[in-house]
């Protein structure tokens, strides 16, 4: 089945969802898994936890968004500490083990890219999982990359303003870019 195929197939069952977001998210996981969402715990962890008739009401919306102004989810910030803990420490957990190399791989070149370009390849999927609190569906790699990104950067505000001409001429030499703060992301809400 071609991948347009696959797309009407999805937004016959969503046609809330635009184009963009199942492409980023859905679609590759139904090229592999199938469609319509099986009821496996694969599927259940992509939907996060919600069955598909949720998803039907939920409002899309692309935003260019300051970024420091997202307030996440307690979910968001623990899978956030586990694939830190995985692709940086170098940590046993869910993350080294169900995404393994290729998992830290594609954050490290994600990693590599935003140092490059201070932006995200694609933008990320958030979704409200609580009021005014968002969590991940489709970016977590990207995520994390921009918040390295930024930690970089961070620890130049903090020095003297010599140490911080430096540094920064130094980063700049290196081709690393700071972080545009300003992005474009999807955010999925639930009607208020």
């Amino acid at each position: 089945m071609s991948d347009q195929e696959l797309r009407q197939q999805i937004q016959h069952v969503l046609p809330n969802f635009p184009e963009e977001p199942i492409d980023l998210w859905l679609l590759p996981y139904a090229k592999k898994l199938g469609w319509p969402p099986g009821n496996n715990e694969r599927w259940a962890n992509i939907l996060a936890g919600r069955p598909i008739t949720f998803w039907e009401s939920t409002i899309w919306s692309k935003r260019q968004t300051d970024l420091a102004t997202i307030n996440h989810s307690e979910t968001y910030y623990e899978k956030a500490r586990g694939m830190f803990n995985a692709f940086v420490l170098g940590q046993e957990n869910e993350y080294s083990h169900g995404l393994g190399e290729e998992g830290k791989n594609k954050f490290l070149n994600l990693l590599k890219q935003m140092l490059e370009t201070g932006v995200f390849p694609e933008p990320p999927i958030l979704f409200e999982d609580e009021p005014d609190h968002y969590d991940i569906l489709d970016g977590n790699h990207r995520w994390l990359a921009y918040v390295m990104c930024w930690r970089i950067w961070e620890e130049v505000e903090n020095m003297t303003p010599e140490e911080r001409r430096d540094r920064a001429a130094g980063l700049h030499a290196s081709n690393i870019i700071e972080p545009v703060q300003n992005q474009e992301v999807w955010f999925c809400e639930l009607p208020h």
